[in-house]
């Protein structure tokens, strides 16, 4: 991720700090966006760093101990019409503020834009905790493929007043940062 290295580098092994990563995939999904975070999450980790990761259900039988990392908090989730195997989680404020209260991270990253990352960047403001979101994909355009054309600016609306409610968005190369920051 090109932001990446600019705000993750900075963070050195002297100076190890919480990061909360919240997201709607994440593994045993695999998929571009899980396999992303799941790299950056050992990069971190490997670094001295302690993430923590919020995701949604994805199967009845998920624990929060799956996989053995103690560290993944599982929300309730709904799936996802036509896009089999994937949910979305539900927004959780309730528990993520219990969450963070308990264990503050120093920094939140939402990683995906849905209900879940919504309600974590409304969470992690209210509580004073500095909050970064990601943009991985372009639900925008994937409106024409369900045939949904004519929701393709509202997605796009909405896509925009989330990430200017972060400190900062970001994203996987300097084309997609100079294409988002031209439009807005």
């Amino acid at each position: 991720m090109y932001a990446t290295r600019t705000i993750w580098s900075q963070l050195n092994a002297s100076d190890q700090r919480h990061i909360c990563i919240v997201t709607e995939t994440y593994p045993p999904e695999i998929n571009g966006v899980a396999m992303t975070l799941a790299h950056l999450i050992e990069g971190l980790r490997g670094q001295g760093h302690t993430v923590s990761v919020v995701r949604p259900r994805q199967q009845p039988s998920d624990r929060p101990s799956d996989r053995g990392d103690s560290q993944v908090t599982v929300v309730p989730s709904l799936p996802i019409p036509r896009y089999k195997g994937v949910h979305v989680g539900l927004p959780a404020p309730g528990l993520l503020q219990g969450c963070w209260t308990q264990h503050r991270p120093d920094v939140v990253y939402v990683a995906t834009e849905g209900p879940l990352g919504w309600s974590a960047v409304h969470t992690a403001k209210r509580l004073r905790i500095p909050v970064f979101s990601g943009f991985h994909t372009n639900f925008h355009s994937y409106a024409r493929h369900y045939r949904l054309g004519w929701l393709q600016p509202l997605i796009f609306h909405y896509l925009c007043r989330f990430h200017h409610r972060t400190s900062g968005t970001l994203v996987p190369s300097a084309e997609l940062r100079d294409h988002l920051q031209a439009v807005g």
